[in-house]
């Protein structure tokens, strides 16, 4: 309703300034129709009178004329009638109230009109008479009280016509304003703030054909609009995260892919183990009293089988991520476990750096696995002639960091190169010796749990990536 308060004030200060500027020239085109009438009265008045006078003085003398004059005043009740000459004496009883110098110029057939407000507040005419022997005039004069009566009652009158006015405006306009400003306003205001709050499913119609009516259908066409981009987004997002975690699933089945060959070593030796001693067994080469041992070391064996490939299956299984307060020593001591197949054939050793407090942070631990997995594999193919990776760990206080630092001896990263080293497929690599998924993917998922990778050098020229992560989680991911 404020909107419609503000165009009433508007409303009524325009009345006020119409009604006022009325009110001025109606009393004052009163005034002074009062005042024309009031000398056009007295003129016709003075000339007739002026005219007997006249006669009677030439006929009858002075005194029977200014006796006339004298009658004539009694009988006039709002009127008083003079006789006056210029330059007559001050005890003569003939000096005019008005300034001496009223009648100067007076001559045959001119009037002379003079409004005392201030004083007596009486209006003064005069009118010419001409005698034998000499000038003479008639002053007659009227009181202006009923001017003022008269202009005072037409101020009240437009007073109270105003009044009217600006009492039947204010309600007009209040209502007018409430009924096709206020109230569509109110539900334009609800709309919004639905819309703000992510309510898309509600609309508004209004029926006048205005601006308001034009915004509302606008405003509803917008909702709608935002409600199926919204749908559309939701739908993309679902895709998109259902592609990235294929990816990254099929990131992890390449990493398994990678690692086959070193699984198959590591499982050749116990297969071997168990294969002689059961034929062993089988033959009767081991005593009998001895059978029970090499039962134990087969059974050794196949528990160290079953360890492996559980732990390979655990890394391939796809899961939901789902953030928990995570030692990273213990992750990364078992990612590198798993790695050890894979770089002992190249003659790269894997080296954990354990410092000598816990290092805890909020990760997805099979996420974060994959993530030290795919650059520690990343390490031990730039070293083609074998090394050694060096994985440290630690906690960054100041800034409530947990880091994970992955330095190998290889030729290193070049420093063009640094910018694109995180872009999907891209890699150094030769033709079908990688998909360029790898560091893309670990890039992913560190930037989902609020942290980055910072790319650099060991002094030595080899490549280092280090892994930062906040202490605190942004949240459960399901």
């Amino acid at each position: 309703m404020r909107l419609a308060w503000k165009q009433t004030l508007a409303l009524l200060v325009c009345i006020v300034i119409i009604v006022g500027a009325h009110a001025w020239l109606r009393v004052r085109g009163v005034s002074e129709t009062f005042a024309s009438d009031m000398r056009r009265d007295h003129h016709a008045l003075g000339r007739g009178l002026g005219s007997t006078i006249g006669e009677v003085w030439r006929t009858d003398g002075e005194a029977r004329a200014v006796a006339l004059v004298e009658r004539a005043n009694e009988r006039e009740g709002q009127l008083r009638i003079r006789w006056v000459e210029p330059g007559a004496g001050p005890d003569s009883g003939r000096m005019p109230i008005a300034p001496p110098d009223t009648l100067v110029g007076l001559g045959p057939g001119l009037d002379a009109h003079w409004t005392d407000a201030e004083g007596s507040g009486r209006h003064y005419s005069y009118v010419a008479v001409r005698l034998a022997d000499r000038m003479g005039a008639l002053e007659i004069s009227e009181s202006l009280d009923e001017q003022r009566l008269l202009g005072r009652a037409t101020f009240w009158k437009i007073l109270l016509t105003a009044a009217l006015l600006a009492a039947a405006s204010t309600v007009a306009a209040l209502g007018v304003g409430w009924w096709f400003v206020a109230r569509p306003i109110e539900r334009l205001i609800g709309l919004a703030r639905n819309i703000g709050a992510g309510d898309l499913s509600g609309r508004i119609e209004l029926t006048q054909n205005d601006e308001l009516g034009q915004l509302a259908r606008e405003m509803s066409a917008m909702s709608e609009g935002l409600q199926r981009t919204r749908r559309s987004l939701v739908a993309e997002t679902e895709a998109r995260l259902s592609a990235v975690s294929q990816l990254r699933h099929a990131d992890r089945l390449s990493l398994i892919g990678t690692l086959a060959a070193g699984f198959a070593h590591e499982l050749g030796t116990p297969l071997n183990v168990v294969g002689a001693t059961a034929r062993m067994i089988r033959t009767g080469e081991i005593p009998a009293d001895e059978v029970a041992a090499e039962v134990d070391v087969i059974e050794q064996q196949a528990d160290r089988m079953t360890g492996i490939v559980r732990q390979l299956l655990d890394f391939a299984r796809p899961r939901a991520p789902v953030t928990e307060s995570s030692d990273l020593v213990a992750l990364v001591r078992s990612t590198v476990r798993l790695m050890q197949t894979y770089a002992r054939p190249r003659g790269v050793e894997l080296v954990v750096e354990e410092p000598a407090l816990p290092v805890v942070a909020a990760v997805d631990p099979g996420q974060l696995q994959q993530v030290v997995s795919n650059i520690v594999v990343n390490a031990i193919q730039a070293m083609a002639e074998g090394g050694e990776v060096r994985i440290a760990l630690g906690l960054d206080a100041p800034h409530s960091e947990a880091w994970i630092e992955v330095a190998d001896q290889g030729p290193g990263i070049p420093e063009e190169l640094r910018g694109q080293l995180f872009e999907p497929f891209f890699t150094t690599k030769e033709v079908g010796a990688g998909t360029g998924l790898g560091l893309s993917v670990a890039w992913g998922i560190v930037n989902e749990h609020g942290g980055r990778i910072d790319i650099g050098a060991t002094p030595q020229g080899g490549a280092k990536l280090t892994v930062r992560l906040p202490q605190t989680s942004r949240g459960d991911r399901t």
